[in-house]
């Protein structure tokens, strides 16, 4: 692929190494922390949800910085830091300890995911960008496809362990990123200053900021929603019989290999959509997902989940990163990625409400709770619906292909 380069390869074969370590071991946290650690439901969402918010909270002004930081820099030390926090998770069996080391967890995330995200912006031509995220993204769904079957074969399902091989992978990414070369940013010649000018004078970056702020609101929502497969859904599935672990391990692996199949099929198809649609689609399903859970273990439901899911998730997560990157300058992309981090307030609500909610009606509610969690999700889709980018730039898979 001549207009992605040997940087941007090496970020994405870290993306695939660190996101197969991570759904071996972070969705069962929670299964974890109550079978084994024996935390409350309540305790259990706080866990689970402080690595977002410690996110949101960061997400604030780590991006400016980042833009005045070296971005090599952040890519190697980052890493390294965050790999010794994982490990240390295995060191840990109470609440406290849990709540700072997955806080900590989710300010490494804060830091590592945007400058990651501007480094794989800058290593490419513009026309390739749409493609270079949906390759990272693709990654990411490999890795959730291997990452669950390998803790269920490896019998991690129960255990702390898959923490410290995650660990070490991180620490192995970080030093991988010493590799990466600091002249790697491709130009066009005049073609991307030109480009450059032209966004520069006909893209209006208040309104553009103003649409960022819309869609983090209503993406907010989405990941609300999309939060609760890791946390309330796990558990309510980890009630419902001998099996219900497995289940969820296969519901998880069943999602990524759906998304890895239809990822650029439904890119191609819903290239000439505009993004605020897309977006507002996906929490629709979303919020779909979480009625079918009362049907569980209906295997019409399951597989309607599956498939509700797993587009809901292709969609937001082929278009989101696109979206926001279109929506910055060169100037200030690391400050809205970051920004953009701010969508996983969702991530933090979506546990800790469930997990209230569990405390006080109980898993007999399962119906009444379920609903009302479908019923916030869906909340975001009006807001994504109104965050329509006027002059937006959408390239054909066949255009993509060709950079190849």
């Amino acid at each position: 692929m001549k207009n992605v380069s040997n940087s941007a390869i090496i970020l994405l074969l870290g993306t695939l190494l660190t996101r197969t370590a991570m759904f071996m071991s972070i969705p069962f946290l929670a299964i974890y922390l109550d079978n084994v650690v024996k935390l409350s439901s309540t305790q259990i969402g706080y866990v689970i949800g402080i690595q977002p918010f410690v996110g949101v909270i960061f997400s604030l002004f780590v991006g400016k910085i980042i833009d005045y930081c070296q971005i090599k820099k952040v890519l190697i030390i980052v890493p390294i830091i965050w790999g010794i926090v994982f490990i240390l998770f295995a060191y840990t069996n109470f609440f406290i300890g849990f709540l700072i080391l997955n806080g900590l967890s989710g300010l490494s995330y804060v830091i590592y995911e945007p400058a990651c995200k501007k480094a794989l912006s800058q290593y490419a031509v513009t026309q390739s960008k749409l493609f270079i995220f949906n390759l990272r993204y693709a990654a990411i769904n490999v890795g959730a496809v291997i990452g669950p079957l390998l803790s269920v074969f490896l019998g991690f399902k129960y255990t702390i362990k898959p923490y410290i091989i995650l660990g070490f992978i991180y620490i192995l990414v970080g030093l991988m990123n010493l590799f990466l070369r600091k002249s790697t940013v491709i130009t066009n010649g005049k073609q991307n200053d030109l480009l450059f000018h032209y966004e520069k004078k006909y893209f209006n970056q208040k309104k553009n900021f103003f649409r960022l702020i819309l869609l983090i609101v209503g993406v907010s929502f989405s990941y609300f929603g999309y939060s609760l497969f890791n946390s309330t859904i796990s558990q309510y599935l980890s009630r419902l019989g001998e099996n219900g672990v497995e289940t969820y391990s296969s519901l998880l692996s069943l999602s990524a290999l759906a998304i890895i199949i239809f990822q650029f099929p439904i890119i191609h198809l819903t290239r000439t959509i505009q993004s605020n649609c897309i977006l507002a689609v996906s929490n629709l399903l979303f919020s779909s997902c979480l009625f079918i859970v009362n049907l569980f273990p209906n295997y019409l439901a399951l597989i309607t989940f599956t498939l509700f899911y797993s587009f809901g998730e292709l969609l937001l997560g082929s278009r989101l990163d696109y979206t926001v990157d279109q929506l910055a300058n060169e100037n200030n992309k690391a400050l809205f990625f970051s920004l953009a981090e701010l969508t996983k307030i969702g991530s933090t609500m979506g546990p800790i409400i469930g997990g209230v909610l569990v405390s006080y009606l109980g898993w007999n509610n399962h119906i009444i709770i379920f609903c009302m969690l479908g019923i916030i999700t869906l909340l975001g889709s009006p807001l994504l619906y109104f965050s329509r980018q006027k002059k937006q730039k959408v390239f054909t898979l066949h255009s993509m292909i060709q950079l190849e």
